[in-house]
């Protein structure tokens, strides 16, 4: 479709997460297999990447905002805006651990307050002596 060159993407295509290190795909596709795309950052600069017209831009980005533009009979075209957001993703994050007190009686209530750092996506598993 000369006027909708872009696929229309679903929101949920929109939000990228990666882990760090590894490639993403930022799906902007076109109705036309032989168009030229161009992927831009949010400073409107182009961005090198492998193009595949089945998947979009393939490969390593920073975090950010993307939008992929093409030209039809001279007029340019913006797709819809695509985040990346990389998750780190290790085993080795700093954390804090703290209570109010070191030992307890048994019925009391225990508080214990756990800060990681670096990092706003965490599995947290509480292990402990006598845990069932």
């Amino acid at each position: 479709d000369p006027d909708m060159p872009f696929v229309p993407s679903i929101p949920e295509d929109q939000f990228i997460l990666v882990e760090e290190g590894d490639p993403a795909v930022i799906p902007c596709r076109t109705s036309d297999p032989d168009a030229q795309v161009t992927l831009v950052n949010s400073l409107d600069k182009s961005v090198y990447a492998l193009y595949d017209t089945k998947q979009g831009f393939i490969g390593n980005f920073p975090a950010g905002s993307y939008t992929c533009k093409t030209m039809v009979k001279g007029m340019e075209f913006k797709s819809d805006e695509f985040l990346i957001y990389i998750i780190r993703a290790t085993s080795q994050l700093p954390v804090e651990i703290e209570a109010l007190k070191t030992v307890y009686k048994t019925g009391e209530t225990i508080v214990v307050t756990c800060v990681v750092f670096d990092n706003e996506v965490v599995n947290l598993q509480w292990n402990y002596p006598g845990k069932v």
